[in-house]
C-alpha cells in the first residue's frame, strides 16, 4: 500500500473499498483528488476544500488519511530493515574469515547475532503496530456507520418536527367545527396559511386562493428535501464531535486492563497500558506525560527505554485540541523534508510532494510557495539570487546572534542559544545533533571533526558548583571548602563521562536540586546515575529523553 503514487482512480476505487458514501466519493472525485494529494490534506480542509459536509464522513475520511500515513511510514520502516537484515548477512563472521584465503576484518559473532535480535524486535513492533491499526480501522469504521445511521434518524425526526409543528399551528387556525375563523383576522390567517409546509396546498383550497397564483408570487413555499437543507451552525456539529469523542474514549479507557504496578507513580491495581518494553503506566500517569509532550516538543517521539510509544492512544487521553495539536507536531517531527509558510507560519510536509512535477505550491493562505529554497516564490529570480536578497533582510538577526554568541541549526535554520551543558546540541526543532563550537555533525561520544573539546571548560565548573550547591540543599548545609573543592573535582569527571555513560538510573526519595537536563526541580525525588557518570535527573528524562548511554 504506497498511497502516493496512486492516482485519482485508484483513490476513488480506494474509496469505495474502505465503505466511504457516494456524497463523499463525489467530492474527491470532483476535486481530482490523487494519492499524494490525500496523504497531505488536513483535518479541516476536508469541509473548507473538499466541501464535505456530513461530520461522521469527515470524521472517517481523517481516521483513514491517518492510518494510510501510517502504514506507509511503517512501509519504509520494513524496507528499511531489510536493507539492515542484508547488511548483517554480509558482515564476515570471525572464524568463517579466518578460514579464506582474504583475511580482512572479523566481526564476533554474538555482535551479529544481537544485530538480528534489534532487527527481529524492530520487525516485531512495526508488526503489532500494523495489527493495531487494523484492529483500530474496524472499530472507525463501525463507529462511522453508526454515526451515519444516527445522523439519517435524527434527521427524520426532525422533518417530522416540523411537521407537527405546522399541523399544530394550521389547527389552531381553525375553529372545533373545522371552518374558518370569519371577520377582521381574516387576511392574518391567510398570511398563516401562506406560511404552511404540510397543507398549505389544502389550505388554499378551503380558502378560495388559486393555487398557481400563489406559488408564483410566493405567498405559499413547497417543502423543500431534506437533503436540500445544509446544517450551518458550526457550533452544533463541534458539540456532535465532542459527544462521538467522549463515546469513543469512554469505551477505549473502559477496555484498557488492570496492570500490577505503574511504573511512574508505582500505585497498584489500576487501568493503565502495557509499553512495548514491558513497562506499565497508568491511565494518570500516560495522561500527564502526553500533555507534558504538548507543552515540550524536546520529549517526541515519545519513546520509553529507547523503544516507541503508539501516539495514536492520544486522542483517548487527552482533550481534541492537544490531541490534534500533539498529532501536527508528530508530523512535523516525522518529516525528512519541511517548510513553514512565510505569510502564516502553517507546516507544510514536503515528503508528499513531487518536486519534478512542479517546483512551487500554494498555500491554505494563498501565498504561493517555492519548494527549492522553501520561500515565497521568485519568478523573476534564481533560488541564489532569492537566497542573497533575503539573507540581507536577516543581516539584524545575525549581528545580534554574532554578539549574543547564539548558532545557527544547519539542518533547519533554527537559532539556539547554550547556557549551560557541553557542546553536543540536539536541536529542539528538528533533532539534528551536532557540535556547538563548529556546527559540525556530532559523531559518537565526540565531535564528528575531533578538534572540539566536549565540554567548555567555565561550562564545565559552572556544572559542577550546581551539582554540589545541589548536594549542600540535600544536606541542609555547607560542605567545608576544602572537601567541597574536591566535589567539585569529582563531579566535573563525572560529567565528562555523559557522552559515553551506559546509564543505570536508581529513584532517590528526598530533595535533589534540579534536574541536569530539564532544570525541573526535583523537591519530594529524582532519578541517580548509579553508574559513571553520576547525573541526577526528573523522572520524565531518565526514561523518556536521555539514551540508554550517553546524553544529549
Amino acid at each position: 500500500m504506497n498511497p502516493t503514487s496512486w492516482n485519482a482512480s485508484d483513490v476513488e476505487d480506494w474509496a469505495r473499498r474502505v465503505g466511504l458514501s457516494e456524497s463523499t466519493i463525489t467530492r474527491l472525485s470532483e476535486n481530482e483528488v490523487d494519492g499524494p494529494t490525500l496523504v497531505t490534506l488536513e483535518k479541516d480542509e476536508l469541509r473548507s476544500e473538499l466541501g464535505i459536509g456530513s461530520l461522521p464522513a469527515r470524521r472517517y475520511l481523517w481516521d483513514l488519511i491517518v492510518t494510510l500515513r501510517s502504514y506507509q511510514s511503517s512501509s519504509d520502516h520494513t524496507a528499511a530493515i531489510d536493507v539492515f537484515e542484508e547488511d548483517i548477512e554480509s558482515l564476515p563472521l570471525q572464524g568463517i574469515a579466518d578460514a579464506s584465503a582474504g583475511g580482512g576484518m572479523e566481526i564476533d559473532e554474538e555482535v551479529v547475532n544481537q544485530l538480528r535480535r534489534d532487527a527481529a524486535q524492530q520487525r516485531q513492533i512495526i508488526s503489532d503496530h500494523m495489527m493495531a491499526l487494523r484492529i483500530q480501522s474496524f472499530g472507525t469504521q463501525q463507529t462511522y456507520e453508526d454515526a451515519e445511521l444516527a445522523r439519517a434518524e435524527g434527521d427524520r425526526i426532525r422533518q417530522l418536527s416540523i411537521q407537527c409543528e405546522f399541523d399544530q399551528r394550521y389547527a389552531q387556525s381553525l375553529d372545533r367545527r373545522g371552518m374558518e375563523r370569519p371577520g377582521a383576522n381574516h387576511e392574518e390567517n391567510r398570511a398563516q396559511i401562506a406560511s404552511l409546509f404540510g397543507l398549505s396546498i389544502q389550505a388554499c383550497v378551503r380558502n378560495k386562493v388559486n393555487v398557481s397564483e400563489a406559488l408564483a408570487n410566493g405567498q405559499i413555499r413547497v417543502i423543500p428535501r431534506l437533503e436540500d437543507i445544509q446544517v450551518t451552525n458550526e457550533a452544533e456539529e463541534d458539540q456532535m464531535e465532542e459527544e462521538i469523542d467522549m463515546i469513543s474514549t469512554r469505551d477505549f479507557l473502559d477496555n484498557l486492563p488492570i496492570i500490577d504496578q505503574c511504573h511512574v507513580c508505582l500505585e497498584d491495581e489500576h487501568q493503565g497500558f502495557v509499553l512495548a518494553c514491558d513497562h506499565c503506566m497508568c491511565v494518570r500517569c500516560t495522561r500527564e506525560l502526553f500533555s507534558a509532550a504538548v507543552q515540550d516538543s524536546s520529549l517526541l517521539p515519545l519513546r520509553c527505554c529507547e523503544i516507541p510509544i503508539d501516539m495514536s492512544i492520544n486522542r483517548h487521553i487527552l482533550p481534541a485540541r492537544d490531541a490534534e495539536t500533539l498529532t501536527l507536531r508528530m508530523s512535523e517531527r516525522e518529516a525528512s523534508s519541511k517548510m513553514y509558510c512565510p505569510t502564516c507560519n502553517k507546516f507544510i510536509n514536503l515528503d508528499y510532494v513531487d518536486a519534478q512535477e512542479s517546483t512551487e505550491l500554494i498555500c491554505i493562505c494563498e501565498t504561493v510557495l517555492c519548494i527549492r529554497c522553501k520561500s515565497k516564490s521568485h519568478p523573476r529570480f534564481t533560488c541564489v539570487e532569492n537566497k542573497a536578497i533575503m539573507d540581507g533582510d536577516d543581516t539584524i538577526l545575525l549581528e545580534v546572534a554574532r554578539q549574543e554568541g547564539w548558532k545557527q541549526c544547519r539542518n533547519c535554520n533554527a537559532m539556539i542559544e547554550l547556557t549551560h551543558g557541553c557542546n553536543h546540541i540536539t536541536c529542539s526543532s528538528c533533532r539534528h545533533e551536532f557540535c556547538f563550537q563548529c556546527l559540525a555533525p556530532w559523531g559518537d561520544r565526540t565531535c564528528s571533526t575531533g578538534a572540539c573539546e566536549v565540554w567548555d571548560e567555565d561550562r564545565l565548573l559552572a556544572a559542577g558548583e550546581a551539582r554540589v550547591a545541589a548536594e549542600e540543599d540535600a544536606l541542609q548545609r555547607p560542605i567545608p571548602a576544602v572537601a567541597r573543592e574536591q566535589h567539585v573535582q569529582r563531579a566535573m569527571l563525572a560529567l565528562r563521562e555523559n557522552e559515553g555513560c551506559d546509564h543505570e538510573w536508581v529513584r532517590r526519595r528526598g530533595y535533589l536540586g534540579n534536574c541536569e537536563r530539564c532544570d525541573y526541580e526535583l523537591n519530594c525525588y529524582g532519578m541517580r546515575c548509579v553508574s559513571d557518570c553520576e547525573s541526577t535527573v526528573c523522572y520524565t528524562c531518565a526514561n523518556f529523553r536521555i539514551p540508554r548511554r550517553g546524553w544529549r
